[in-house]
């Protein structure tokens, strides 16, 4: 499981395993306060050229372990949800990706966050424009990003 953390990626990565790592209350799975600190991991950003070392917790109680990560990402994404949403904004006004990003990696993100709204929304009509269906799309996200960011 991932508990998103506010911390920023440039001091994790200049103070590596160094960094003060705030311990949670309380397991986030169970509520138990039997709940440690379990070494740590690398995790790749597109903003960092080398992995950056992250926080694990593990409970006594339900025996999980959490990785901590910095709450501007989200889980299973090496970008920002900042460069995501600019990205599906350049892509709506000028319709093609930023020169930023490759096609495949901005596509990707376009699918999974279609299957996200799908299954949050319902489906969207097919009789819809395919850039009509964009722009729903994108309206529905920025609530949703926003709380995450």
């Amino acid at each position: 499981m991932i508990l998103p953390v506010h911390v920023c990626l440039e001091e994790l990565s200049l103070a590596e395993k160094e960094s003060k790592w705030e311990k949670p209350a309380a397991c986030p799975g169970c509520n138990s306060q039997r709940f440690w600190g379990h070494g740590y991991r690398r995790a790749h950003f597109v903003e960092s050229a080398v992995g950056v070392w992250v926080k694990r917790y593990r409970c006594d109680s339900c025996s999980k372990v959490f990785t901590t990560r910095p709450s501007a990402y989200l889980e299973r994404y090496q970008s920002s949800t900042k460069e995501i949403v600019n990205a599906r904004a350049d892509k709506l006004t000028n319709f093609k990706w930023p020169s930023s990003q490759t096609r495949q990696r901005a596509g990707q993100w376009l699918r999974r966050f279609i299957c996200f709204v799908q299954s949050e929304y319902g489906l969207i009509s097919d009789s819809t424009p395919f850039v009509e269906r964009l722009k729903n799309l994108y309206a529905l996200s920025c609530p949703f990003l926003s709380k995450l960011s």
